[in-house]
């Protein structure tokens, strides 16, 4: 870059040279213009305009930059929370008393000569001579960590606490159903410490820690409908040293109710129905016995025809389970009803196919949506089954079919070969599902009935809607905070529906909450200021959430901040912020150009008059 005397031009060489060349040029030309006038009267005038006209153009030309004194620059330091005293001193020492200290944390005590600073943008726009900046203490917010490209930062964080990483676990389920948690903790250092989860005054689990990463996993059995809050606990030498809480909600089996259509009694429906009565569901059976004749039966349920599939029949059931036959023998408007309800009332069916009807059948797309290809099998083959990543002992017989599941749909039983019997597709808001399985009751006989409950308790809960509570509720943070925003989604088929907080100290950040009509979503978000409960109520349907208090899980949020402070400034600032401070030494103050083009205006004014009068 071209300089002379204080001044400096952000051009190329052969660009300066180039707008001095021409300068020169249209100086000459001027000074010829002149002579070949043939008055000479006014040349003592026409020169110096001239000369100021071209000055002009070239300085505009140059754009000419002032050189400045390089400004004196500093170290500084900057407090966040919890800074360690003993490197403080350190620092103090080796840069001496008079090094400026910034804090963004108004309670901390660790000088009386530290200036509280709103934020990072503040510290950047007041203090250009700071050079270097020394973090001391957990480090900054996420968002803070951008705003310091312009210093060349200094790490002292503090080593990262041993802490919990993420832990996990199943906020909502059903009675009788285990609950999981699992998750890691990080031990910075070697000590005989131990993880423990305890709940309903019992240990469930216990794991010994060692130094480094280390997993665990508990699990237990849970019984009873209610709310609970377990403890994870860290233990050293038989004493509590740190406590978290693990909050779930365990909601009541529901009453489910189901309507069973057949063609003809079975042995697979006469079990399926007496298990379904010993679980406490709801069943209503008919079945056909002759060309008009029927059996209707009613257990645990409120009794009400059944000779017809009408919309109101429908409405009183959750599952509707049918076979091959007795699907083809509905009429139009009773398959019309069933849709409907599929559709829009998040009815689940379920088919048990015929193999020699189903190349027959061409018009039950709607109920049987998948493809059922042939293949090699010995006749009355037996297998055993999978589901849910486990395995059945005993075998049963397999069809010759098998069933390709497409999009939006879920493999639910395969064959030990993975070749699927039972699989379902969701249909607007409820469910199909298809079932190649006609012989689960051989299990009974064979006095499996472990595998035989395993297998109707995994399918018919697959079946359940995703409106059904407390799967239509969503909570997006893993571990809610008092006084921060939390963001919800609720999952339901009814349009204008008033979703109320009944908690204390609640602000909503959006009344009511969105709906989107094509997913069936309320969405929104809410910001709470105590711990503990809480509670959303939708229609008669209410969910309860747990609130964490602000200083809970302390050494998780601290350990991340820490880490995450160290990455950004490995990444961002060790090379790269050291190049920008040696740049800032160097400063240049641009040249106001404005009366150098008043200079070129004039100048030429002043020549058109004097040509002109």
């Amino acid at each position: 870059m071209p300089s002379f005397y204080k001044y400096t031009f952000p051009l190329e060489a052969w660009q300066f040279y180039l707008v001095i060349g021409l300068g020169i040029l249209m100086l000459l030309l001027a000074i010829w213009l002149i002579f070949q006038r043939k008055t000479k009267r006014r040349a003592w005038l026409r020169f110096p305009l001239y000369a100021a006209v071209i000055l002009g153009l070239v300085i505009i030309g140059l754009q000419p930059q002032e050189k400045l004194p390089p400004l004196t620059q500093k170290d500084a330091i900057l407090l966040t929370k919890q800074p360690s005293p003993s490197i403080f001193q350190q620092l103090i020492d080796s840069l001496g008393a008079s090094t400026t200290i910034y804090t963004l944390d108004s309670s901390l005590n660790l000088s009386d000569k530290a200036e509280w600073i709103p934020n990072i943008d503040y510290l950047v726009a007041q203090n250009p001579t700071i050079h270097q900046l020394h973090l001391l203490g957990n480090g900054l917010p996420t968002h803070a960590l951008g705003h310091l490209d312009r210093f060349n930062m200094v790490n002292h964080l503090n080593v990262p606490p041993s802490a919990f990483g993420e832990v996990y676990w199943n906020r909502q389920f059903r009675q009788g159903d285990t609950l999981f948690v699992e998750g890691t903790y990080y031990l910075e250092a070697e000590a005989k410490k131990q993880i423990q989860l305890k709940g309903a005054g019992r240990l469930i689990g216990q794991k010994s820690l060692k130094k480094g990463k280390n997993a665990f996993q508990f699990k237990t059995n849970i019984k009873e409908s209610g709310r609970y809050v377990f403890d994870l606990e860290l233990v050293e030498k038989q004493k509590v040293i740190q406590k978290e809480s693990i909050p779930f909600t365990v909601y009541p089996l529901p009453k489910r109710n189901v309507l069973i259509l057949l063609s003809q009694p079975s042995f697979e429906s006469k079990f399926l129905k007496k298990w379904l009565a010993e679980n406490d569901y709801g069943v209503a059976i008919r079945a056909q016995i002759s060309k008009e004749k029927y059996r209707d039966e009613w257990i645990n349920v409120e009794r009400y025809p059944l000779s017809y599939v009408s919309k109101e029949l429908l409405e009183r059931f959750d599952v509707v389970m049918l076979d091959h036959q007795i699907l083809l023998q509905l009429s139009e408007p009773e398959q019309g009803h069933l849709k409907t309800a599929v559709q829009n009332n998040a009815l689940a069916v379920w088919s048990w196919l015929d193999e020699d009807l189903l190349d027959k059948d061409q018009k039950q797309a709607f109920f049987h949506p998948f493809t059922y290809p042939e293949r090699s099998i010995e006749p009355k083959s037996k297998q055993q089954l999978y589901w849910k990543n486990q395995l059945s002992r005993p075998s049963l017989p397999i069809s010759a079919r098998s069933i390709k599941a497409g999009f939006n749909t879920e493999e639910m039983v395969k064959t030990a070969s993975f070749h699927t019997q039972i699989a379902w597709k969701r249909a607007g808001l409820g469910k199909i599902a298809n079932s190649l399985l006609g012989k689960t009751y051989l299990w009974q006989l064979q006095g499996e009935s472990t595998a035989y409950a395993a297998l109707w308790k995994y399918c018919l809960n697959e079946l359940r809607s995703i409106y059904e509570e407390p799967n239509n509720w969503q909570i997006k943070e893993n571990l809610p905070i008092a006084g921060q925003s939390l963001h919800f989604q609720y999952f339901s088929p009814q349009k204008k529906l008033q979703i109320d907080g009944i908690s204390p100290k609640q602000v909503w950040e959006n009344i009511p909450l969105a709906y989107t009509t094509s997913s069936g979503i309320y969405s929104g978000s809410i910001r709470l200021y105590e711990g503990g409960w809480h509670q959303l109520k939708a229609g008669n349907i209410r969910y309860d959430y747990y609130v964490y208090a602000a200083d809970s899980w302390a050494n998780k949020q601290i350990r991340q901040q820490v880490l995450t402070n160290q990455q950004a400034l490995q990444k961002k600032h060790r090379t790269k912020l050291v190049e920008q401070s040696n740049q800032q030494k160097t400063r240049f103050r641009t040249i106001d150009l404005f009366w150098f083009y008043v200079l070129v205006v004039g100048g030429l004014f002043l020549l058109w008059a004097e040509a002109k009068f």
